[in-house]
């Protein structure tokens, strides 16, 4: 969850820019991949879906087996000759058709773009090489610093792992700055493409990097996480955890120990920040329990800020929720503004998991509604509206602003008040 802290300008929308995280993979038109093709990836996507839907009717995890080493070796192809497309579009179709193959191949589609097995181009052994990440949240008044380690700190940081989160003699090989998912890769083709590149610059000591996605311009964020993209190596089949590798250890024990080394490593490197160490994992587990992390602190974030931008307690504001999204993507938008004021300020937006039509509870909505109310109540808002209907999930043409719910249940521009005044945009 993204959240600005840009404040307002005498133009004519000064409204905040709210962001979306981004999704799993983009909703795209549903493609008819039941006609015939005659390229070699049509037949690859019609090859994945039917063993997709072999293996939900097999009746043996023999059989279940054989259908998935069937999916990886197809998808492989797929991701290898970089096509994105092909693979939304089969993601699309399997949701469409059958929502237990689509998770099946969800899930083969992160294993194969975060873990692979090279050869040691010393040794000529096996190795295994997963990519993953060390996401740090980071909440402000002001504006999240861009991070840039020195060979110093990145050594600092690589010894703490090491000591704390990985199993014995593996290697790690990390790229020298904290990325936000802004920067770090979306797309399947995308992801594989930095395991290959990072595995492949560790095994060799080359000093080749992936090059991150641009950060948006414009952009200054109160909530977000940042990453330390790396690789992790060790020989084939051999734990890469400590909490794998040592049955004395558990995942709580490696979080509290790195969440400690981490404060004190980092605090100097985000000034006028507060900064929350999340568990090291392989690259979507931590990227999505980032995320979900972040959720709270973002709507914390924003009353902090609200707080001091316009010298209000939090007892004073309201708060609107609605569903906002379509047949492909949903997700609750939260509309603040003054009790007995019509007027809406800023916005918060809070992802459901209801993506491409399909959602793993049924409950789902009304947990994630739990959820906002906790956070919205720990922050100190008591005035909760929750809004019925499912609205477009528009924005501005102009500036980008999220349309966001009032109290009535209208889609307005958040307008922040003239008495306002503007924040710093960094910590001095």
């Amino acid at each position: 969850m993204h959240l600005s802290s840009q404040t307002p300008t005498a133009t004519a929308c000064s409204g905040f820019n709210l962001f979306l995280p981004k999704a799993p993979f983009r909703p795209m038109p549903k493609p008819n991949i039941s006609k015939p093709g005659k390229s070699t990836s049509a037949k690859l996507t019609r090859q994945i879906l039917a063993s997709a839907l072999a293996f939900t009717n097999s009746e043996s995890l023999y059989e279940e087996n054989h259908w998935i080493r069937v999916i990886d070796k197809d998808l492989l192809k797929l991701l290898d000759r970089k096509k994105e497309r092909e693979v939304e579009q089969l993601m699309n179709e399997l949701t469409t058709i059958d929502p237990e193959s689509s998770a099946l191949v969800f899930e083969r589609l992160q294993y194969l773009t975060e873990f692979a097995t090279f050869k040691d181009p010393k040794t000529g052994d096996a190795v295994d090489c997963l990519l993953m990440t060390a996401p740090m949240l980071v909440w402000t008044r002001y504006t999240i610093p861009d991070v840039t380690l020195g060979e110093k700190e990145l050594s600092h940081l690589i010894e703490g792992l090491k000591q704390h989160a990985f199993a014995p003699d593996v290697q790690v090989h990390c790229l020298p700055k904290f990325l936000s998912t802004f920067e770090m890769p979306l797309e399947f083709t995308r992801t594989r493409h930095w395991l290959q590149t990072l595995g492949s610059a560790a095994l060799q000591g080359t000093g080749q990097q992936p090059k991150p996605e641009p950060y948006p311009e414009g952009v200054s964020l109160l909530a977000d996480s940042r990453h330390l993209v790396m690789v992790a190596i060790a020989p084939q089949d051999s734990p890469i955890f400590r909490w794998i590798a040592s049955s004395s250890v558990t995942r709580a024990d490696v979080l509290l120990a790195w969440q400690q080394y981490a404060q004190a490593a980092l605090a100097d490197l985000f000034p006028g920040c507060q900064i929350e160490a999340v568990l090291p994992d392989a690259y979507h587990s931590s990227d999505s329990s980032a995320r979900e992390t972040l959720r709270p602190i973002g709507i914390k974030a924003s009353v902090d800020w609200l707080q001091t931008a316009l010298n209000i307690t939090p007892a004073l504001l309201r708060a609107n929720i609605m569903r906002f999204g379509d047949d492909q993507y949903r997700e609750f938008r939260i509309g603040y503004s003054r009790k007995g004021d019509p007027d809406v300020f800023f916005g918060t937006i809070w992802p459901s998991n209801y993506i491409n039509g399909f959602t793993e509870d049924e409950n789902d909505d009304t947990q994630i509604l739990e959820q906002i109310t906790s956070a919205l109540n720990a922050a100190g808002i008591r005035d909760i509206r929750v809004l019925p209907g499912l609205a477009p999930s528009e924005y501005c043409g102009d500036c980008g602003a999220a349309m966001l719910p009032n109290q009535e249940g209208d889609i307005v521009h958040p307008e922040m008040p003239d008495e306002a005044f503007d924040m710093p945009q960094h910590f001095h």
